[in-house]
């Protein structure tokens, strides 16, 4: 901090504001005073790492902060915010921030820097309240939390979003910033991750790679992990890394995307297949070229397709998996905005191509019209679901038999849909299942738990892939499972209950609610389960 003799002259004065006006770090540090918790106000000085990014924000129209928590990087945003207004005429500075607090302690921040300048220094202030700063200069500084339209207002010189990943809907903030920085604005966009696939980690990705976002803005790239800051080192990372978790430690200090989302398939697990599976199909074919296919029909297998429906003209998709029952391998996938007849007409193709495999679709709202048109095109292997007494079993497709008791195609319930996501988290986890996907990884990338504890896409996000598999591998290691065995094991399992032995193999495979067990008449007395039962 240089010292500034009280009785100054004009000359001084003048030079003083020429320099201030061409050096916004000397500025800074010179001028520029803080209300510290402790201390009260003190000079604001700044750190190697801080001055780099002033020297960015002024060299880059864009700038893309990914940031440890307390580092000051609001506190230097706010700082160059007010130096731009300061000296220079007529700019319109807006803050905005996942709260309204946050956005107002920013331009508390920019008053304490203006109101503790010298006087013949500060600038004169026609409107002080807490949102707002508007200069004689007519430059402004404002602030508010993020709605839709929170930046479609007069052309912007300079935007400052805090705390991106945080703010919700920021897809459509950024999307209505857009024509206000068309003019020549900026814009610096801060924040600590919060897992992938959202929109600030889309951007930050961008910017690593020099794309533009869609011709608009190229963003400059900063990283600032724990380690910039001078006063920690490896012993306060373990504290710290103790009391917060990996989780949490990797979202506030790391820097780290995977780690630091609350998704449900664990950042290890996605790794392993985005290393080691993730593959170009063979072959991407159907009318819209959304039909991808790893893996021709073999004789020697079976598959079982699955389908997650939507209307065709919303914002999600219709989804489909075909599965080797042996394997457990992905070897085909769609992913569209089709109607769901066509749909249904999709799946029909598929299953005669793949060995007529079983068709799980799910028959839930739109899905119904799916499953009927599959009925009309006289499919002859359509997954069929039970409700008996409160609990759902699992059936292969005999017609012959209590018809009227069964439901064409998966009902995906408030108690089936967790079960499919355990299974779907639980082969991933273990390495059982295999797929190919970068579609379907993608939404992995963005399945999380919400605050609620429920496993859902990230707001903007599908997840009709995952659930379209999920209701595969369920069927797949009920249905199928069971199907599949041999004769040989059947009489196995009739001899141990010492029953006669069989020589029909058809199994009608089933799922019971196991907190239900108590009342499952298909529990022998002693608790196991009487298979002779499940045999036609």
């Amino acid at each position: 901090m240089e010292n500034i003799e009280q009785n100054i002259t004009q000359e001084f004065i003048f030079s003083e504001i020429i320099r201030c006006k061409t050096d916004p770090i000397y500025f800074i540090k010179t001028y520029l005073k803080i209300l510290h918790p402790m201390k009260g106000i003190i000079p604001l000085d700044l750190f190697d790492f801080q001055e780099d990014c002033i020297i960015k924000f002024v060299k880059n129209r864009f700038v893309i902060v990914l940031k440890s928590r307390q580092i000051g990087l609001s506190t230097i945003s706010s700082a160059y915010a007010t130096w731009l207004a300061i000296f220079h005429n007529s700019k319109y500075i807006l803050i905005l921030a996942n709260k309204g607090k946050v956005a107002t302690n920013l331009t508390s921040m920019c008053r304490t820097y203006v109101k503790n300048l010298p006087e013949w220094l500060r600038p004169k202030i026609l409107i002080d309240n807490r949102q707002s700063l508007e200069f004689a200069n007519n430059s402004k500084i404002e602030a508010t939390n993020t709605t839709p339209d929170a930046a479609r207002s007069s052309a912007l010189s300079l935007l400052i979003v805090d705390e991106a990943a945080q703010i919700k809907g920021i897809e459509d903030v950024w999307t209505s910033a857009r024509p206000t920085l068309a003019t020549g604005g900026a814009s610096i966009v801060l924040s600590t991750p919060l897992g992938v696939g959202n929109w600030y980690h889309k951007m930050w990705m961008k910017a690593e790679t020099g794309v533009s976002d869609d011709g608009f803005a190229t963003f400059s790239p900063i990283r600032l992990p724990w380690w910039v800051h001078p006063d920690r080192d490896q012993a306060w990372r373990d504290r710290e890394l103790a009391d917060l978790g990996l989780m949490k430690f990797s979202q506030e200090y790391d820097c780290s995307f995977e780690k630091s989302g609350n998704t449900v398939i664990d950042f290890e697990t996605i790794n392993f297949y985005e290393k080691n599976q993730i593959r170009e199909p063979i072959e991407k074919t159907g009318f819209d070229h959304n039909l991808w296919i790893w893996e021709k029909p073999r004789t020697d297998l079976t598959y079982i397709i699955s389908g997650d429906v939507a209307r065709g003209d919303g914002s999600d998709y219709c989804a489909a998996h075909v599965v080797s029952v042996e394997n457990m391998e992905q070897v085909a996938e769609y992913k569209g905005k089709i109607t769901p007849d066509i749909f249904a007409y999709l799946l029909e193709s598929l299953g005669k191509k793949y060995n007529n495999a079983l068709i799980a679709c799910e028959n839930n709202s739109m899905g119904w019209a799916t499953v009927q048109k599959l009925l009309d095109l006289n499919y002859n292997k359509i997954y069929y679901s039970q409700k008996m007494g409160g609990v759902e079993f699992i059936n292969n497709t005999d017609w012959s038999k209590d018809l009227q008791m069964r439901i064409p195609g998966f009902s995906t319930t408030l108690k089936t849909r967790p079960l499919l996501i355990n299974v779907f988290e639980e082969s991933l986890r273990t390495k059982a299942f295999i797929f190919h996907s970068q579609r379907l990884l993608d939404e992995i990338k963005v399945f999380i738990y919400n605050e609620k504890g429920k496993a859902e896409a990230l707001m903007g996000y599908n997840d009709d892939l995952i659930m379209s598999c999920g209701i595969g591998l369920f069927v797949r290691n009920t249905t199928m499972k069971l199907g599949n065995i041999t004769k040989m094991g059947i009489n196995m399992i009739i001899d141990n209950l010492g029953s006669d032995r069989v020589e029909d193999t058809t199994l009608s495979a089933f799922m019971v609610n196991v907190n239900e067990s108590k009342h499952n008449p298909h529990l022998s007395a002693d608790g196991s389960i009487d298979y002779r039962q499940f045999l036609f």
